[in-house]
């Protein structure tokens, strides 16, 4: 790929065009981070220095991305950040965060920095920076360790993490005496583990990193299918850099999103505040069957709505009452698949007292109604 070094609009032209990244630089040439992303994304970089030339650029074509050099950024810059992330068009557009360091003289320049941080796009759509980030990410210093008794679930997480993270290396373990052995020979870059697990479980596999200085940062991603209690709560939040989801919550690309977070993210809730986040999933696993509003689990959890919805966000990518309504839909599933009981009563039993809500929010999830997804099951 070529890239120009100085803005031409007559280039940008939607009909024939590559899909085009809006780049906000002072250097004439993009970094390594970006040229990569780029080639791979089959996209062609606009230069631009003011909402000028942005509004030259969008008169022909819709930018798929916004990428920002913090290295040498001029005064002006971030009030043009701003404008953007408010435009009407761009306000809902990927936006990269990146730094470049130079290393001796400019024959020697290096990224060293890669992305910091990113706006995503709309929830719910698959957006171009998870496919960036799932596709370019920095090097890494070990592996990826799954740990889970359950072959399929083993095998489902390596086909996952071979989607989302192409070219990091992955080993598995069967149970956690196994992980630790693994963890002993080789400090893992992200532990997928799960809770429930014969012999040593997933929090005495806890237990024993955060004992290891050189195992005590790595990050853990949980993904269990075991109901969260408080007790299990209050064994996780002694442990730094630990995210609990449950299994099935979690869309594909969500859970890429959150491991690219957990690998390279600097965005990291401090862990009283991430523990408040665990004590509300406990909350809701506790008490999905009966109804429940937004100010009684803000007032169990001891802090304001607004807050909690934010803080929740920043940990699992999702809003509290999603993935209340998500998790309710779960369990929905298995009472359909494992009883006769009526969709109604199911409805009922999973904390919706209104049966076409239900039938809503459970065909949204899965695109089949409550009674296809039974049918679907028996038949199969």
């Amino acid at each position: 790929m070529i890239f120009a070094p100085a803005l031409d609009h007559s280039q940008f032209d939607s009909s024939n065009a590559q899909p085009i990244l809006l780049l906000i630089s002072s250097s004439d040439r993009p970094g390594a981070v970006i040229q990569s992303i780029c080639q791979r994304q089959n996209l062609q970089i606009a230069y631009v220095l003011n909402l000028s030339e942005v509004e030259a650029v969008l008169v022909n074509t819709q930018p798929q991305a916004v990428a920002w050099d913090l290295i040498g950024a001029r005064p002006g810059d971030w009030n043009l950040v701003r404008r953007l992330r408010h435009h009407l068009t761009l306000s809902q557009s990927p936006f990269i965060l990146f730094g470049q360091q130079l290393g001796g003289d400019d024959a020697t320049q290096s990224l060293v920095l890669g992305m910091t941080s990113f706006v995503s796009k709309h929830p719910g759509r698959q957006n171009l920076i998870d496919t960036i980030n799932a596709l370019c990410p920095p090097d890494l210093s070990g592996m990826i360790l799954i740990v889970d008794d359950e072959t399929e679930a083993r095998f489902s997480l390596r086909s996952l993490v071979e989607h989302g993270l192409p070219g990091c290396r992955i080993l598995e373990a069967e149970n956690g005496e196994r992980a630790l052995v693994l963890m002993e020979q080789e400090v893992p870059s992200l532990v997928l583990l799960d809770l429930v697990m014969p012999g040593l479980s997933g929090a005495d596999v806890l237990d024993h990193m955060r004992t290891d200085p050189q195992l005590s940062q790595a990050p853990v991603v949980v993904l269990s299918n075991k109901s969260l209690t408080l007790d299990d709560v209050k064994r996780l939040e002694n442990h730094a850099r630990v995210i609990f989801q449950s299994k099935g919550v979690w869309t594909e690309a969500e859970t890429i999103a959150v491991l690219n977070r957990a690998l390279f993210g600097s965005d990291k809730l401090p862990s009283h505040t991430s523990a408040l986040v665990k004590q509300t999933v406990a909350y809701f696993h506790q008490n999905y069957s009966r109804s429940l509003s937004r100010w009684e689990i803000s007032q169990a959890i001891g802090v304001s709505e607004d807050y909690l919805s934010r803080v929740f966000n920043r940990e699992l990518g999702i809003a509290p009452w999603d993935y209340l309504n998500r998790y309710r839909v779960l369990q929905a599933q298995t009472l359909l698949r494992t009883t006769t009981q009526s969709i109604g009563a199911i409805s009922r039993a999973v904390g919706f007292n209104d049966q076409a809500y239900f039938s809503r929010v459970f065909s949204k999830r899965n695109g089949i109604s409550p009674q296809g997804y039974r049918e679907a099951r028996r038949d199969g």
